[in-house]
């Protein structure tokens, strides 16, 4: 959770993983993202511009979050650590993931 708050006040504030600079195509940036504010435009515009930045944050961190958990190692780790008694109920884990 705090992650994905620190992950979205980037994307409004301090921006540490822009686009700009990144993507390249032929000669010309492949990403144009405006910095300071929100977009220009109806209040549709601006809604839609705040839910792609902080939806598009969540997606990265949720995926990467799943695909680590999913790892034998960690799943080992989890059902034999503190975590199993206390936090997450680790009982079915192996059968969970051959559904």
């Amino acid at each position: 959770v705090i992650l994905v708050g620190l992950a979205c006040v980037d994307r409004f504030t301090w921006n540490v993983w822009p686009r700009q600079k990144t993507f390249k195509i032929g000669g010309g940036g492949a990403g144009g993202d405006k910095i300071d504010g929100i977009l220009d435009g109806p209040w549709s515009v601006q809604m839609y511009d705040i839910l792609a930045r902080v939806s598009g944050r969540f997606s990265i961190l949720a995926l990467n979050l799943m695909l680590f958990v999913r790892l034998r190692t960690v799943e080992s780790w989890l059902s034999s650590s503190w975590i199993n008694k206390h936090v997450i109920d680790c009982s079915n884990i192996v059968n969970a993931n051959l559904r």
